[in-house]
C-alpha cells in the first residue's frame, strides 16, 4: 500500500488510540448520570464521541477491514455517548 493510502488509516488509528476508554467501559446516557461523581466518566464519553466522529469522517478512505469495523462499532455507539 502506498503512503497516500496509509495516511487516512494512520490518522484513524491515532484517533481510535486517543479514545480514553474502551467501548465496553464507556459511560452512556443509559448507564451514567450527569453528576460530579461521574465527571471523569462523562468527560471520557465526550472525548470518545468527538474522536469517533473524527474517525468516522475518514471511514470512506480506509481499506483495512478491522479498522473499518472498529470505527463502525464506535459510530453505532455514538448516539448513546454523553
Amino acid at each position: 500500500m502506498s503512503a497516500p493510502h496509509r495516511a487516512p488509516e494512520m490518522k484513524l488509528f491515532t484517533d481510535l488510540e486517543a479514545i480514553p476508554v474502551s467501548r465496553v467501559d464507556v459511560a452512556t446516557r443509559e448507564t451514567t448520570p450527569y453528576s460530579v461523581e461521574h465527571l471523569v466518566a462523562v468527560n471520557a464519553s465526550r472525548a470518545a464521541k468527538r474522536l469517533s466522529l473524527a474517525a468516522g469522517a475518514l471511514l470512506p478512505r480506509v481499506r483495512d477491514p478491522e479498522l473499518r469495523a472498529e470505527v463502525r462499532a464506535w459510530l453505532e455507539l455514538r448516539p448513546r455517548l454523553m
